[in-house]
């Protein structure tokens, strides 16, 4: 696997998926690559494709539904405090390259 993130590998997730966040309808996040939740102040993580929820501010921070954010830092990002670290992506692109 590469990536732009150099402690993808090392930290903890608490979601790594193309589905996402399934368990909350109010919470629709797909492409969802999540270190970890502990109240909407403390959600961290690397990228999630916020899909119109309303649960927490920080996937509200965009009204394009659905929006892509990101950590523009080597690693994972504070959602919701980590102001100019959190990119928004007008596109993302799935590359898969076979042997």
């Amino acid at each position: 696997m590469s990536s732009p993130w150099t402690d993808l590998k090392t930290e903890t997730t608490n979601i790594f998926s193309i589905a996402g966040e399934v368990g909350n309808p109010k919470a629709p996040r797909s492409f969802f690559i999540n270190r970890n939740y502990g109240g909407c102040a403390k959600d961290a993580g690397w990228l999630v494709v916020a899909e119109g929820g309303t649960v927490c501010d920080w996937e509200k921070r965009d009204p394009r539904v659905p929006h892509i954010l990101y950590s523009k830092k080597s690693t994972f990002v504070n959602w919701t405090t980590g102001g100019d670290d959190v990119g928004t992506a007008d596109v993302m692109v799935i590359y898969i390259k076979t042997k």
